[in-house]
């Protein structure tokens, strides 16, 4: 009988419609994931093979969780169809077993589950084989990936959560039950995703139902070899995970078939509720009366009281259901818990919980719930008089159809509105609980009502629409899975104009700025796309079923009916409207603006290498000074500058030619070279080409003059630049100034891209015997100029510029400020404006001459902190490198929209105010990132305005790692150094993880080649690491000798050959082997505890025994590695129990032991009582697996 209920099932779904749409609908979501870049299932793959064993295994992991949205409507259709059909009566009445019925009906429908997700598998599969796709990424076909990712992730995820949401349907007989408990299941994943650092990650591993942390966790670190290569052992916590909600799925199954009332006979409520209705009834008299007289009206009025009656009692049936209060709380949960693990910015460390930040992190973490409620009660309140067959009696009422539709919409509207004001509450709950009072009540009803919210209340209208469409609102939800799909796939074939694409530009907020950036296009989006929706809605209220005659030719017929003289006049007047709004818009876009799709970018840069990378390498004048005029206008966010170059030809050639780049969105009023001839002008890609009459001679002068405009008309489809903003400006030279020659920044770095367009290989760096290239810095220019600016701005606003203020005026309603530098600068400087307050303050120098330190800010948090660093970084730096070359240190805030970074300028750093300014430093344990951010930048006036590499492979090491082992001493002679642990161990982390990032090869730090997770993740733990080998005293000094040498110098640059000298004069013999391993190799260890053992010893010492395990690998810059012979010296470590007020633990024993086996034990005596052991415990070597160097004592 099992096998004949089954049989049963399958043929049922065999039949349906159904199975096959959302077969094929998820088909093409993988197959479009697997072959182009618009739609990503899983994350980014662009650095493996298409078909690597990693990407098809994140990929089908992901889609087993993406058709669980389809295969519901399988896994729990079966036990509660036969009691929707009035069936169970039947069906029970036959001679079958509880087991056969319930487990018949499950494996039934599991089939047809798991058919769902193996042809979204299917669209991987022959995605693969397209012959569109770039073949450099397609490695040999690998069968077992497939075979791996179904049988060990895909398939099991969907049998547990199958198996959970079947009992769900079994005991409850209702669809939004089980409904409810998928919504439960993925907000339990997106919760944990939350907690997924290495501290949390192993508990949070055995809790996800999809298994998906432990692999994730399992491939944290793996290179792009190894994940074109291997697959997961099933081991560890991957194994125990997957037992684990095995254990749990079975359980589940067999609580169905307990659960499942194997009889017809009412449930206890219903019998309660019979019992009621037979007691009215009993209890009840009869009464003659005589009805009053009524007089029926059916006016505007009474229409409106219908639709208020309706819209409450809609209304109700959603929030008064147990269904929505449980989304709500999971809802409201999710969002505390994001709280708790979000308001982490930088290296742990959390930022005060402005209504910025909740108000994001709202948007992320309830647009789950929102989505749920939108979809399925878009749907159920479709269908609800018809589930309940009273379809027929309220399509007989009175009331206009307007009522009923605009009731639901309302509804719907009205039950989103009360959840994100549950939300809010929430957000202003998490922020009094953290001792943040600055509430700002207007920012959060924009922000969650208005701002992100609209296109939830569009797609509203849309799941109605599609819903009358197909009368089926499973149909339904599939065309919107598609239009999904639409939305993320449609750029890559172009199609991103918001006049047929709805994507909104949000509103970014700031503090600087409110909510003004994109607002003007945002909300003529919004009035398009919501006339947009309003047609819909005169359509859906022509097409509206009312009745028993639903085929097309009916409705069609009805909808005639419909089309008043009243309705064409509003469809009119609507439609004129709609067309007026999207010719503004296509006038501001097209007109105003050109008109550009992100692969019509990708082409420009293409154009731009193909036709004048010729001319990189030929020569060209040198710039020796600037003046520049700049004039902001924050209030239409427009920048005209007037400037001047001098020019030299520092060259031994002589130069016929001046070649001159330009961003293509500059207006160009003059670009004069006295003496030449423009004869290349183009303005598409922005690059001319000027003949001199007379040549330029070796040491030959010329100026250069310059009017250019930065405007921003109207606003641009994809929104105009964050640079300008009515507060807040911050911009560079290298965006809005003439630039000489080729500039090889603007060409494609992606290699994948590159290749579509016929590019070769990118070369991220010259190589570092390139003689050519060690004539030219970093930064790309040949020496350094003479700097000075007048920039004016509004007179509520302060506008900088690197320099030293030699006058401040106000004239014509403008305010100017007029800066010099008085010595030469590299030709990089940035312009800001905005309505600051300023803080000052003073250092004094060794030699008595007094340093200027300035804050301009908006927040006022964290001010004391830069300062501070600042102060204490000028001791540090000045006592062991050099002096400081400037009188003035400034650090000036900026909008978080325009980037959380922070950037070194002559004396100037701007700085985010998304990372420093609203940093919450109150609880000591934490890292102060402040202080090393603010560290890190001041470090960059030495390594990098002092002294810069080449513009060769290894330039970053110079100005980046240094700067990182400048701030981790401050940060160390600040804290101590054992503070130091924490912040490298996220540096190790994000290190390792960054290796598994690489887009071409992974290179020794001295051959850097721009690389961030090498310059400043193994940067610092290396050279702190080279400090902890030769001492304090030697490193400092070898950074010193080689700023003695080169600092301030002109070509030939140096390299990192000529740093790395310098640190091995001042490295012990014994050592240099390090320097060898760290700076030119890459070398990696794994080192581990694997025992010990604590003796107390006669005299209260004691003594500890030390078992280690420890091996030594070489990788190649793909990642793939061999073992090498060790002989290190390696930390060795016993602590004592953690300071409760800062978190470190009290170091005991801590010193260098030769290993030089794979396997050996040490022994130590320490004065107290020891509570962890380990080896290499502050992460100073590159260890790939670091959670296991420290381990309790035993």
């Amino acid at each position: 009988m099992f096998w004949t209920i089954a049989t049963f099932e399958m043929n049922f779904h065999r039949r349906q419609y159904l199975f096959y749409v959302l077969s094929g609908v998820f088909f093409l979501l993988s197959f479009l994931g697997t072959t182009t870049d618009g739609v990503q299932i899983g994350g980014d793959f662009s650095n493996v093979n298409i078909n690597s064993p990693y990407a098809i295994l994140i990929q089908l992991s992901t889609l087993s969780v993406i058709t669980l949205l389809g295969a519901i409507a399988f896994a729990a259709n079966g036990v509660i169809r036969d009691h929707e059909l009035k069936m169970a009566e039947l069906f029970l009445s036959t001679p079958v077993r509880r087991f056969e019925y319930v487990y018949g009906r499950f494996a039934g429908s599991f089939v047809f589950a798991a058919g769902i997700f193996l042809a979204a598998a299917l669209g991987v599969l022959v995605g693969e084989f397209m012959p569109w796709l770039d073949q450099e990424r397609i490695g040999a076909f690998n069968g077992t990936a497939y075979a791996y990712s179904i049988l060990f992730v895909g398939l099991p995820n969907l049998f547990i959560c199958s198996s959970i949401l079947f009992c769900i349907a079994t005991a409850t007989r209702s669809m939004m039950a089980t409904y409810t408990g998928m919504v439960a299941l993925l907000m339990l994943t997106f919760l944990l995703e939350t907690f997924n650092e290495p501290a949390t990650v192993e508990t949070i591993s055995l809790l996800d139902p999809f298994g998906a942390t432990a692999l994730l966790e399992v491939t944290r670190y793996w290179t792009v070899f190894e994940k074109n290569s291997l697959l997961p052992a099933v081991e560890g916590a991957f194994l125990v995970n997957r037992l684990f909600w095995m254990v749990i799925a079975f359980a589940f199954l067999g609580l169905a078939s307990l659960l499942y009332p194997f009889n017809i006979n009412p449930s206890r409520k219903q019998r309660k509720k019979a019992a009621l209705i037979v007691a009215d009834t009993q209890s009840s008299t009869s009464v003659t009366a005589a009805l009053p007289r009524v007089q029926q009206h059916f006016g505007l009025s009474t229409q409106l009281q219908q639709f208020w009656s309706q819209t409450r009692l809609e209304v109700k049936s959603i929030v008064r259901s147990t269904a929505f209060l449980i989304l709500l709380l999971m809802g409201l949960v999710l969002i505390i818990a994001n709280a708790a693990g979000n308001l982490g910015n930088m290296f742990g460390t959390a930022v005060y919980p402005t209504t910025a930040i909740m108000v994001d992190i709202i948007n992320g973490a309830f647009s789950l719930s929102l989505l749920f409620v939108l979809v399925y009660y878009a749907g159920e309140l479709m269908v609800r008089e018809r589930q309940v067959r009273i379809a027929g009696i309220v399509d007989a009422m009175p009331f206009q159809n307007w009522v009923m539709l605009a009731a639901k919409l309302s509804a719907l509207t009205l039950v989103i509105v009360l959840m994100m004001v549950s939300a809010m509450l929430a957000g202003i709950g998490v922020q009094l609980s953290r001792g943040y009072y600055d509430i700002e009540l207007l920012h959060y009803l924009a922000g969650l009502l208005f701002f992100f919210q609209f296109p939830i209340y569009l797609m509203m209208v849309l799941a109605i629409f599609a819903y009358i469409l197909t009368r089926n609102k499973f149909f339904a939800m599939a065309l919107m899975v598609i239009y999904v799909v639409f939305l993320m796939a449609a750029p890559q074939v172009g199609l991103e104009h918001a006049l047929y694409r709805m994507r909104m530009l949000s509103p970014v907020y700031s503090s600087f700025t409110g909510y003004g950036h994109n607002l003007v296009p945002y909300l003529w989006q919004t009035l398009y796309w919501g006339l947009f929706g309003c047609l819909l809605l005169m359509v859906v209220q022509l097409l509206w079923p009312r009745g028993i005659e639903d085929d097309w030719r009916n409705r069609l017929k009805v909808a005639r009916q419909r089309l008043t003289r009243p309705m064409l006049l509003s469809m009119g007047v609507v439609t004129s409207l709609f067309v007026a709004t999207g010719v503004w818009i296509y006038y501001n876009t097209n007109v105003l603006n050109d008109y550009s799709t992100f692969r019509d970018r990708e082409r420009m840069q293409a154009e731009y290498e193909k036709q004048y990378q010729v001319h990189a390498d030929i020569a060209q004048p040198s710039l020796t000074s600037v003046y520049a005029e700049v004039d902001i206008y924050p209030e239409s966010r427009d920048v005209i500058i007037k400037g001047r170059y001098s020019l030299s030809n520092v060259s031994s050639q002589t130069i016929s030619e001046i070649h001159v780049s330009l961003r293509p969105y500059l207006d160009v009023q003059l670009l004069d070279i006295p003496g030449a001839t423009l004869t290349h002008n183009d303005e598409t890609l922005g690059y001319r080409v000027y003949e001199l009459r007379t040549p330029m001679a070796p040491g030959a002068d010329l100026t250069m003059d310059f009017d250019v405009a930065w405007t921003t008309p109207g606003f641009a489809n994809s929104g105009h630049g964050a640079e300008l903003t009515s507060n807040g400006t911050f911009f560079n030279n290298g965006a809005a100034f003439p630039q000489i020659g080729y500039q090889r920044s603007q060409e494609l770095q992606d290699n994948n891209i590159r290749r579509r367009h016929d590019l070769p290989p990118v070369q991220r760096a010259a190589s570092i015997d390139d003689a050519d290239a060690l004539m030219k810095s970093g930064l790309g220019s040949g020496n350094r100029v003479n700097f000075e600016t007048v920039v004016s701005t509004s007179t509520d606003q302060i506008a900088l510029a690197p320099g030293y203020l030699i006058r401040e005026w106000e004239d014509n309603n403008r305010r100017y400020f007029h800066y010099r530098m008085d010595t030469p600068i590299w030709n990089f400087y940035s312009f800001m404006s905005a309505d600051y307050q300023v803080k000052k303050d003073t250092w004094s120098s060794p030699t008595g001459d007094e340093v200027a330190i300035e804050v301009y800010y908006v927040h006022d948090y964290n001010i004391d902190t830069m300062i501070r660093s600042t102060k204490n970084s000028l001791d540090y730096f000045t006592e062991n490198f050099s002096p400081y070359q400037y009188r003035q240190f400034r650090i000036l805030e900026f909008p978080r929209f325009q980037g959380t970074f922070a950037q070194a300028f002559p004396n100037t750093i701007p700085f985010s105010e998304g990372i420093g300014f609203i940093a919450d430093l109150r609880d000591p344990k934490e890292i102060d990132y402040v202080f090393y951010v603010t560290a890190h930048e001041l470090a960059h006036q030495w390594w990098g305005h002092q002294v810069i590499g080449a513009d060769v492979q290894g330039s970053t090491m110079i100005v980046e790692s240094l700067a990182q082992y400048s701030a981790l001493m401050a940060m160390e002679r600040e804290y101590g150094a054992d503070h130091m642990k924490r912040f490298l161990a996220f540096e190790l982390d994000r290190y390792l993880q960054g290796r598994g990032g690489e887009a071409i090869d992974e290179m020794p730090l001295y051959l850097v080649e721009n690389q961030p997770y090498i310059h400043y993740r193994k940067g610092s733990l290396v050279l702190y690491a080279i400090k902890d080998y030769i001492g304090e005293d030697n490193m400092n000094r070898a950074l010193a000798d080689f700023l003695d040498k080169f600092a301030f110098g002109e070509a030939p640059y140096p390299t990192t050959r000529d740093l790395i000298s310098s640190i091995r004069a001042h490295t012990p013999e014994a050592y240099q082997s390090v320097i060898t391993d760290m700076l030119e190799r890459i070398v990696l260890f794994d080192l581990r505890v694997t025992k010990s053992q604590v003796t107390e010893l006669a005299d209260s010492q004691y003594e500890v025994t030390i078992d280690v395990s420890a091996r030594k690998f070489e990788a190649s810059g793909g990642g793939e590695e061999r073992e090498i012979t060790i002989r290190e010296w390696v930390d060795i470590g016993v602590f004592g129990e953690e300071d409760p007020a800062t978190g470190v633990p009290a170091i005991l024993y801590l010193q260098k032991h030769l290993i030089d086996q794979n396997q050996q034990q040490i022994k130590v005596t320490v004065a107290s009582q020891p509570d962890t052991v380990g080896i290499d415990p502050l992460n100073k070597l590159i260890d790939r697996i670091p959670s296991d160097n420290v381990t309790a004592a035993q």
